[in-house]
């Protein structure tokens, strides 16, 4: 509700010469809704307020009213591919973005990695057609998954020291603490 009261208080007191700057509109209700609600927001600013605008989205298919408001530019942030892995450059290019990074963004942050893995299986099927039924989930594969992830977490740690600096005593002291995390982990 706060995000329409704010939208519609920003489309109210705007005018030609305002600057509107607009993150993710749509995004506290149904995809069909929230892309709807966006649309409508934007092509009513191209049409009637006619001010520069800054709007941020997830809905891909939203880029496309650029053909019918050739003042629109669309822009994206570059990435580069390298093996199956994704660099962020932070650098705005002009285009719109290759596709959806959220499964690479949740790796990242350190989500389980049979929830990836759970992710990943669940958009193959969503890209094969429309997901009208689950696919088979391996619930017994869990807690494996869960102790490996929690071993790679570890193992990250470890090769992300630098070795070459670390006093014998603050290398014992890592030890223990990565021993004291496995053991409360397992």
């Amino acid at each position: 509700m706060m995000e329409m009261v704010e939208a519609a208080r920003i489309i109210d007191q705007a005018t030609n010469s305002s600057l509107i700057i607009l993150d993710e509109l749509g995004r506290g209700t149904s995809t069909e809704d929230g892309f709807a609600i966006a649309y409508s927001i934007l092509e009513y600013i191209c049409k009637k307020i006619k001010c520069i605008t800054l709007f941020a989205t997830h809905y891909k298919e939203l880029c496309k009213i650029k053909k019918k408001f050739p003042q629109i530019h669309n822009k994206t942030l570059e990435i580069k591919k390298w093996n199956e892995e994704i660099i962020f450059h932070y650098k705005i290019i002009d285009g719109i973005s290759e596709g959806s990074f959220g499964i690479h963004v949740a790796k990242l942050a350190g989500l389980e990695e049979s929830i990836i893995t759970r992710a990943k299986t669940i958009l193959s099927h969503l890209k094969k057609q429309k997901l009208t039924e689950f696919p088979q989930d391996n619930l017994k594969d869990i807690s494996i998954n869960k102790q490996e992830s929690k071993n790679s977490r570890i193992i990250d740690e470890i090769k992300k020291l630098d070795l070459d600096n670390l006093s014998p005593k603050d290398s014992l002291d890592l030890l223990y603490t990565i021993k004291k995390n496995y053991l409360e982990n397992k």
